[in-house]
């Protein structure tokens, strides 16, 4: 595990990509959320690169050095009560490293940066349609808190 450099960038982008990579995105454009995701992403390395205390692009490698994804969290504010909190805004690994415990450890890590950063709770969104994902944060012990309707006008 590692921090992401500028020359990270290209493989983050790919990842990007897998943010849709589950059937049943109902009310979103895909290409749209890649595209956001890319440019999300290239700011968060370019601001850690700069010396933000408050955002952080986690890098999981294999032995030989070969990315295998990557989790960008940072601090927030916590909506309904503004209280400082972790926030994983992006967590993705190829399709290779599923389900080899990549996304555990990279999720392992952003509760380590949050509590080295003082922040006692970490969170994070998910499509409702992405069961798989869903499930995997179960096992790790995230609980739903809310629930975001949306209808398209």
């Amino acid at each position: 595990m590692r921090r992401a450099t500028a020359d990270d960038l290209p493989f983050l982008r790919t990842l990007a990509r897998r943010l849709t990579a589950f059937d049943g995105l109902t009310t979103r454009d895909p290409e749209a959320i890649v595209t956001s995701s890319e440019e999300t992403l290239t700011d968060a390395v370019e601001r850690s690169l700069l010396g933000a205390p408050a955002v952080a692009v986690l890098v999981a490698e294999s032995g030989a050095g070969e990315p295998l994804g990557c989790a960008l969290v940072q601090q927030n504010s916590e909506y309904f009560t503004g209280e400082a909190e972790a926030y994983v805004a992006v967590l993705a690994v190829t399709e290779t490293a599923e389900r080899r415990g990549v996304g555990r450890a990279l999720m392992e890590s952003a509760e380590g940066w949050a509590l080295e950063h003082g922040l006692s709770r970490l969170a994070l969104e998910v499509f409702a349609a992405n069961h798989g994902a869903r499930s995997f944060y179960r096992r790790l012990g995230y609980v739903e808190d809310s629930l975001r309707l949306v209808k398209l006008l």
